[in-house]
C-alpha cells in the first residue's frame, strides 16, 4: 500500500492588536477639518470617489 499524504507548509497568520488610547494625547496631522459644514459637491466627491486622504493621527 502507498502512502498518498501531501505536506503543506505552515501558515503565517498576520497578528493584530488593540490599543486603547487617551483621545486627550493624541496629536493629530494638520488633514483635520476643523468646519463640520461641509458643501454638497464635497460630499457627492466622498461619495463617488471615496475617502482619498484618511485622518493621520
Amino acid at each position: 500500500m502507498t502512502d498518498n499524504t501531501t505536506q503543506t507548509a505552515p501558515v503565517t497568520v498576520p497578528v493584530a492588536q488593540v490599543e486603547h488610547i487617551d483621545p486627550t494625547t493624541v496629536e493629530f496631522e494638520d488633514n483635520i477639518r476643523t468646519d463640520i459644514h461641509l458643501d454638497p459637491a464635497f460630499l457627492a466627491s466622498i461619495k463617488a470617489e471615496g475617502v482619498l486622504l484618511p485622518v493621520l493621527a
